[in-house]
Order: C-alpha cells, then sequence, then structure tokens
C-alpha cells in the first residue's frame, strides 16, 4: 500500500515526465517560427540602404554603413518643406532696398529720417540684383511708398526708368521696361486728404520675359511737371520693396 509521501513522490514524477514530453514539441515548433521570421522585424522584411525605392516597398529600410543615416530620398517631401518659419516661399520672396542705398540727381536728397525728397526732376535711382530663385520670365515689381509733407488731397506724377544686363552678349540693355498700369512709364499718385504727412502706395511692374537670375536691374523715379499735378511742394520717397 502507498503512503501519502510516495503518492507526492509519484505525482511529481509523472508532472515532470509531462513536461521533459512537451519540451522537444514547444522547441521544435518555436524553431519554425524562428526560422519563417528570422530576417523580419515584427513580421516585416528589411532591406539595405542602397535598395531602390521599388525594392523597399513595405520594407524596414536600414541606414547606410558609411554614415550611419537614411538615404536622401527616403522621404519624397518632407512636411512643411515650402515654408520657413510658417511662411511660404511666396509669403518671403521679396528684397528690402533701403532708399539710402540710391543715387540721386536734379536737386533730390536725402533727409535725417531716411526719405528722399523728390523736387520737380529730382530723381533717385536703385539697383539689384535678380535672386537666384528667380523663374526666368516672371514679373517684377517695385512697391513705393510715396509720401507728401503738406496734406493732401493732390496729386502728383512719377516717371520710372531703368535698364538690366547682362545681356545673353554680356552687354548692358538700356530699353526701359519699367511700368506702371495701363502699359505706362508715367504715374499719377492721389494722396489722401489729411493735414501735415499723408502718403500713399504706388506699384511698378518690370515687364520682361527675357530676364534671368543673376542680373541687375536699375530703377530710376523721377518726380515730373504734368499738368493736373496739383501737390505744390516736392513728394518724398519714403519706402521700396521690390517683390517676385
Amino acid at each position: 500500500m502507498l503512503s501519502r509521501e510516495n503518492v507526492k513522490i509519484i505525482a511529481v514524477a509523472a508532472g515532470c515526465l509531462v513536461v521533459g514530453l512537451s519540451l522537444p514539441a514547444a522547441a521544435e515548433q518555436a524553431r519554425a517560427i524562428y526560422a519563417n521570421n528570422s530576417d523580419k522585424v515584427d513580421g516585416k522584411h528589411a532591406v539595405g540602404a542602397g535598395a531602390s525605392t521599388a525594392q523597399r516597398k513595405g520594407k524596414l529600410v536600414a541606414t547606410r554603413p558609411t554614415t550611419g543615416r537614411l538615404p536622401d530620398n527616403i522621404i519624397k517631401k518632407a512636411p512643411d518643406a515650402s515654408r520657413l518659419g510658417g511662411y511660404t516661399h511666396a509669403a518671403l520672396r521679396t528684397i528690402p532696398v533701403l532708399v539710402q542705398g540710391g543715387a540721386l540727381a536734379g536737386g533730390a536728397s536725402v533727409t535725417p529720417a531716411g526719405e528722399v525728397v523728390l523736387p520737380v526732376n529730382g530723381s533717385a535711382a536703385y539697383s539689384f540684383v535678380v535672386p537666384p530663385d528667380y523663374k526666368a520670365g516672371s514679373p517684377l515689381s517695385a512697391d513705393m511708398v510715396i509720401q507728401h509733407g503738406n496734406g493732401g488731397p493732390c496729386r502728383a506724377t512719377f516717371r520710372v526708368e531703368g535698364e538690366s544686363g547682362p545681356t545673353s552678349s554680356g552687354a548692358i540693355s538700356f530699353v526701359n521696361r519699367w511700368r506702371f498700369s495701363g502699359d505706362s512709364i508715367l504715374g499719377t499718385v492721389s494722396f489722401p486728404s489729411g493735414s501735415g504727412l499723408v502718403a500713399a502706395k504706388k506699384t511698378a511692374t518690370w515687364r520682361y520675359s527675357g530676364t534671368r537670375a543673376g542680373q541687375f536691374i536699375l530703377l530710376t523715379v523721377t518726380r515730373i511737371n504734368q499738368a493736373g499735378d496739383t501737390c505744390g511742394s516736392a513728394a518724398a520717397l519714403r519706402g521700396l520693396l521690390i517683390r517676385y
């Protein structure tokens, strides 16, 4: 007759036998699973950094062995790649031109505040280099803030002139391609009513399909005496912004 202690020993031995018999089968199953997924991470295959975009579809991509970095074309375009600080490229395509840097003629002068005073026949000339991201043939515009010191309303006329270069032959083109609205080199500025200083904005556009990045463009603004002008005193060019 088996004692209680013998029963315990037999039960333990039987349990060990079951475990011992099941281990080879479990190990074989684990080896099979490992063999099927030995080249995968979470079920996904991996390819090297030099794989083409077609070869790496749906797969993990390794970093380059020399740099530790992913391929340059791992993404087509980074989110917000066309923005800088949240602004689009179009919003930043401007060239601030300081009025103090202009060449003056015809009695024009610069005040301590920085504006260029243009009496009748007075002119201010500015030149700038077309930026490298300029798209050939696109228009360039010059936004001018013009100020009048004796209040308004009144009107004054301005003429825009310019040249560019170098051309394909290396020469300077003296053809004037600056235009106000209406395809005119003359533009009337209407100052609003008010006492003291009043200001208005006027835009001229450089219209030439042959303009290329790296060329220079000269802009000359002249205050002229035109029939119908009612501003008795000189006007002042307070600000100039080139955009494209």
